[in-house]
């Protein structure tokens, strides 16, 4: 389907499905309804990435930093932090009187718990604890991280916003394998949530929690104030028309994802706001490669691949309209934050087809099909079927499988050979704090990481990355990024075919609603 007849079939849905929301009536006066860009399914922030899933941890959990809306790392569970003169070591100190939402206090031991399991699962955590001696809880409401040798990234770790995030849970749940998902909830964050009216997948409901214990600060950014005033329903709309048609009679308050090519019908609509919400929550497209199985084993072919595609073509071909497409960006670091890349990827800001078929030519590819996974989102699925066009007229073809994104995530963990099920490369977009850093990006850090789907490894890249962590000399550091765009924009861990902004819709009952931020937070928010 082009995307101009998607345009017309949606438009003339909405009438439609305007009339079906209708039947179940407007959202309560005293609750927000939300949709996210994907649906809750798993409760375990920590051993799934899933940005509904994050969204989740962020209302019902907290985290010893936080970001404000400047960007500055501020202590958010803690009441005060101290360094070492020589940098090794780090004492933190807890707010007294955090509770659990069961009354019983947090503790230090609750804090080494949740530290040691989240490592265990994201990359900078996994350096951080590399680079220890030791995390001890040195009495209840006091924490010391030794380390062993420099980390420059102790409190950017500890801050950080990607999945996983760093939340702090219960002992109990904490020392549960990394492996298994907790679907047991217990947190001292703003929300509660209300588990026996969970539908996995469909429905998720959180009240304010009473026992939560507040910063005085002003909220800004993830940082501050978080009290929660108005209970949020976060449900699943999966059809665009549905979704547009829900916020525009009230049945629905706010959209994470609103579909690009209906944000027309929505600015046309007085009651409804539709608003950037600025870098942090900035999207880059990007196609993982397997890099155990052909064709994607040989660079040649995934420099092919890069050649082969137009950056525009894709973005503008997934619904994405110009003004929210950023043409210019060849930094696998979001661009717009402090570490955008300045070097690499300008070989690939103008489609080569002749470079593409010469490279396919001299890497000794032989014509097998590739298999791409996708999610089964519009944008998703848009921009999968450009790069099937694109990548056809270089001569590999490709079969595109789409599915949700659940089973998405248990088909990239298959290392079998294609003819086996298994599969090439798959689709995705992440969010700017997702890949803000050569320890931040998601696919870049797991480099060398083979427990991480796509299996790529360049060593050079990697101790580069290393040396990153423990360089405090703000002139190395950007060169270092340069050095380490360069690298994978040859070695091509992953593949980058868009960056664009995602604006968020929302009605303008919604007030006191921080939308500027790397993922959806309700605290604060009211409807009037």
């Amino acid at each position: 389907m082009t995307m101009h007849t998607l345009k017309k079939t949606l438009t003339a849905s909405v009438a439609m499905a305007v009339t079906t929301l209708a039947l179940s009536g407007a959202a309560r006066a005293d609750e927000i309804r939300a949709v996210l860009g994907g649906d809750l399914q798993v409760l375990d922030p920590i051993s799934s990435s899933s940005y509904a899933t994050r969204t989740f941890g962020f209302m019902v959990y907290d985290t010893l930093f936080a970001r404000d809306g400047e960007g500055e790392i501020k202590p958010q569970m803690l009441d005060s932090y101290t360094v070492s003169d020589d940098g090794l070591i780090y004492t933190f100190v807890l707010r007294d009187g955090l509770i659990w939402s069961d009354e019983t206090p947090v503790t230090s031991d609750d804090v080494v718990a949740s530290i040691t399991r989240w490592s265990q699962r994201d990359g900078l955590g996994g350096q951080m604890m590399a680079a220890a001696e030791s995390l001890t809880a040195l009495d209840p409401l006091t924490v010391e991280l030794k380390l062993a040798k420099p980390f420059s990234m102790v409190l950017d770790a500890l801050s950080k916003e990607g999945s996983p995030v760093p939340f702090i849970m219960p002992k109990a749940l904490a020392d549960k394998p990394v492996t298994e998902a907790n679907t047991e909830v217990l947190g001292s964050g703003p929300y509660l949530f209300i588990a026996d009216e969970f539908a996995p997948g469909s429905k998720a409901v959180f009240k304010p929690n009473p026992n939560f214990v507040s910063r005085d600060e002003a909220p800004s950014g993830m940082f501050g104030d978080k009290t929660a005033v108005t209970p949020i329903e976060l449900v699943s709309v999966s059809d665009a028309a549905s979704q547009i048609a829900g916020i525009q009679t009230g049945e629905l308050d706010f959209l994470q994802y609103p579909p690009f090519d209906l944000l027309p019908v929505l600015r046309a609509n007085p009651d409804i706001d539709v608003l950037d919400p600025g870098p942090n929550a900035g999207n880059i497209g990007l196609m993982r490669f397997n890099h155990l199985q052909p064709p994607f084993d040989n660079p040649k072919v995934r420099q092919a691949v890069a050649y082969a595609l137009d950056r525009g073509e894709i973005m503008t071909g997934a619904g994405v309209s110009p003004e929210d497409q950023d043409p210019d960006c060849t930094s696998f670091f979001s661009c717009g934050t402090p570490f955008e890349a300045h070097k690499g990827g300008e070989q690939y800001k103008v489609r080569d087809l002749d470079k593409a078929k010469a490279l396919l030519t001299e890497s000794g590819y032989a014509g097998e099909e590739m298999v791409l996974l996708t999610s089964d989102d519009d944008l998703a699925v848009n921009a999968a079927q450009v790069i099937k066009q694109e990548l056809g007229e270089a001569g590999i073809p490709v079969r595109v499988d789409v599915m949700d994104l659940n089973t998405l995530f248990e088909r990239r963990a298959s290392k079998a050979p294609v003819s086996e099920g298994g599969w090439s490369a798959f689709i995705s977009y992440l969010s700017a704090m997702d890949t803000s850093s050569p320890v931040a990006h998601l696919y870049l850090n797991n480099n060398c990481n083979m427990d991480y789907a796509g299996w790529s490894c360049d060593e050079e890249m990697r101790a580069l990355q290393d040396a990153f962590t423990s360089e405090t000399d703000p002139a190395k550091r950007q060169d270092m990024v340069d050095q380490i765009n360069v690298l994978a924009q040859a070695s091509l861990p992953t593949l980058l075919w868009g960056v664009f902004s995602q604006p968020v819709a929302m009605r303008t009952s919604l007030v006191g609603f921080n939308y500027k931020t790397s993922t959806p937070v309700f605290w604060g928010a009211t409807k009037e």
